[in-house]
């Protein structure tokens, strides 16, 4: 996934504090243009860092318990990009003719 590149949420299932700490949260089958990519924090479970995005679409306040104090982004793989999207529903259609 790249700065600029559209993509399509198909995860909006949000942990009941997500609510108070967002201002703004993408909605499944919504489209968003990606701001910027970037390193997320490691997994609480103590694995990998994750990537996260940034959306033109969406802001958020700063996560101020994050070092560098940097806007709160989402997961990218609650995201698809529209490509991949777009071959399937191709694949679908064809696969009903």
């Amino acid at each position: 996934m790249n700065k600029g590149e559209k993509v399509v949420c198909i995860n909006d299932k949000w942990e009941p504090w997500v609510f108070d700490t967002y201002n703004q949260l993408p909605e499944k089958g919504e489209v968003y243009t990606i701001r910027s990519v970037r390193p997320g924090r490691p997994d609480l479970g103590g694995g990998a860092a994750v990537l996260t995005l940034l959306l033109e679409e969406l802001h958020n306040d700063i996560d101020f318990t994050h070092i560098g104090g940097d806007e709160l982004g989402f997961k990218a793989n609650r995201f698809a990009p529209m490509s991949s999207i777009a071959m399937e529903r191709h694949e679908e259609e064809a696969a009903t003719i």
